[in-house]
Formats: C-alpha cells, structure tokens, sequence
C-alpha cells in the first residue's frame, strides 16, 4: 500500500543564478514559467560560469514526493525518464529516497528545465517550446500504473501535465476513482489556469478531493470563463470550484484550507533572508498531505507545510536534503 501515488514529469533542474537585466532582456516574467526557443536558452546559459549551474532532480509532483517520502510516508512516483545520464541521476535520487519509481526508458530522453534564480530568491522556469517527440520521455496513458494507483490512498496530479499529457490525466482520474483512490490536484502556474481552463473545470466537475493553488493561480481560475459549447456548464462549473476542498497558498501571508463547512486560516512566519524560492509550494504540499493522511487537525497539517517551505526556501535547490528527523521529532512531541 501507498499513502500517496504522484503523476507528474521528471526533469533534471539546472539552476542558475541570474541578474533582473537577463529577465528583462529575454522577456521572461518573474516567478513564472515558460517556453521559450533553444537559441534564448543557449544565449542564457553561456552567459552564467559552468561552476554556477546546480544539476538537481526536480518537478513539482517530484519534489513533493521527495519530501513525503523523507517524512516517513509511502510513496510512489509515476514519471518517466530515459536511460541518459540526466535520467539515471533522476532515477537514483527519487528510489535513494525509498520512492517506488518505473525504471529509465531504453533510448528516451529526460526533460530538463532551467531555473534561474534571481537575487530576491525567486525562481523563474524556462524550457524549449519545441514540442518534438524526443524532447522528453512522456508519461503517457498507456504506461499509467494501475497497481500504484489501485493500491493507494491518495493519486496526487500535477499540474503541468494539462500542457501535454491531458489524455494520461484523464486515464489517472479514471483508475483512482475505480479503485476510490481520493484525487488531488495542482495548478501549477498562472498561465496554465488561463491557457487549460477547461481541462481543469472538467476535472473538477468530475469530482476531485482537492486542489492546490496559490493566491494567483486562484485569481486566474476565478478569472476565466468557459467559451463555445463548454459554457452550458458555467454554472455547474462555480459550484463544484467552490465546494471542492482547495487549499491555498500566499507566501508570507500564510495559507488557508477551504471547505464547505468552513474556511480555517493558519499564518506564517517570514523568513529573514530567502536564499530560493524553487520548491517552496512542492514542500508545503507534501508537509500538508502528510498531516492529512496521518489525521492531524487541518491547522496542524498546514502549520507543518509552512514548516516545510520554510526550510526549503533557506536553500539552494527545490529539495531539502536533510532535517526532517528534527521535523518528525517536533510533530512526535507536539
């Protein structure tokens, strides 16, 4: 059995520390993420000295997966990489971690996505918009786990995938509630909300267990409005966005958990200096389900995701390496 089964991708993170000029430069909003075309990403990189790039394991449902693991949870990881020395880094890091992971690809190709981290400490993605096969190894419908998701408590659907992977979302979404394996969701960025909107109020009229968003993404959904034939289900579409449970995030303001008996508030406390922000949403994500599946009291399992984010942000890289024995000592003795 699993506690929780994550679907997200697999990418190698490259980060780079970079000045505000290259964002402005290269039009690139703060904080955000974006394709952009191999010749920007060549440009950019040359400019930052080889011993500045930090090669990391990475990915939104990855790096929440790595930290649920490292509290003690059972965890699988259905993401795919290939069988190239990016993918076997990926590979060693999420199963070193006791994570159950389908093996590397033979011949495939690991995403890799660039984080450029700016003095602030925030993080601003970028990738290829090419969108060829050999760009990366995709998850895809057909190689969806049954067994991971049928022996699990909860499926855990990263955002990302509504780029490219809808079918296998779907797929996912079909398997956990055949098997009652509770859903959750999240947004991933901004631009996604806008861009897939439809795609996500579908999933939510379906019927999830939760989604995750911070307080923009939560702006943007709130924003958008259903076009041609899908716009018959407007209506039905407000109601099931707001009787979904959805927790949301904002920075040092805290988070919030809405629910239809209620919406419980729990602040946060700002870090003095924030070294990088990349992660910091994955790692509250992953303190947050570990309270829930461990049936803390919602103000618990929020305080230990600011527990989390806290310590993650103090660090180079989207994935705490340690101190988590001092996290479960603290929950033990709460």
């Amino acid at each position: 059995m699993y506690n929780v089964t994550f679907v997200g991708n697999a990418p190698m993170d490259i980060l780079m520390p970079v000045s505000y000029d290259i964002l402005d430069k290269y039009e690139l909003k703060l904080g955000d993420w974006q394709q952009v075309s191999p010749q920007v990403i060549s440009e950019i990189v040359t400019q930052i000295a080889d011993e500045d790039k930090t090669p990391m394991a990475g990915g939104s449902a990855g790096n929440s997966a790595f930290a649920l693991a490292n509290l003690g949870a059972k965890v699988a990881f259905c993401g795919y990489v290939g069988d190239d020395t990016p993918g076997k880094a990926y590979h060693e890091s999420m199963t070193g971690a006791g994570i159950v992971m389908p093996e590397p690809m033979a011949g495939g190709k690991t995403l890799v996505i660039y984080v450029l981290i700016t003095p602030d400490g925030e993080r601003t993605f970028i990738t290829t918009g090419e969108r060829t096969p050999m760009q990366r190894t995709p998850i895809g419908k057909e190689n969806i786990k049954e067994d991971m998701i049928s022996k699990s408590e909860w499926v855990f659907i990263e955002g990302y995938l509504f780029d490219n992977e809808f079918d296998t979302i779907l797929e996912v979404c079909r398997l956990a509630r055949k098997h009652n394996t509770k859903i959750a969701l999240t947004l991933a960025a901004p631009f996604f909300v806008e861009q897939h909107f439809s795609k996500i109020a579908l999933l939510v009229r379906d019927g999830i267990d939760l989604y995750i968003c911070n307080d923009e993404e939560l702006i943007s959904l709130k924003r958008c409005e259903l076009s041609g034939e899908d716009t018959i289900h407007a209506e039905e579409t407000l109601v099931a966005l707001r009787q979904t449970p959805h927790l949301v995030t904002m920075g040092k303001n805290g988070a919030t958990l809405h629910t239809p008996q209620g919406n419980i508030h729990v602040p946060t406390t700002a870090v003095d200096h924030v070294v990088d922000a990349t992660g910091a949403g994955d790692a509250f994500a992953a303190g947050f389900m570990y309270g829930h599946i461990k049936n803390f009291e919602p103000t618990d399992s929020i305080f230990l995701g600011h527990q989390l984010a806290q310590r993650v942000i103090q660090h180079t890289g989207g994935r705490l390496q340690n101190g988590y024995d001092d996290i479960i000592k603290g929950i033990n003795a709460a």
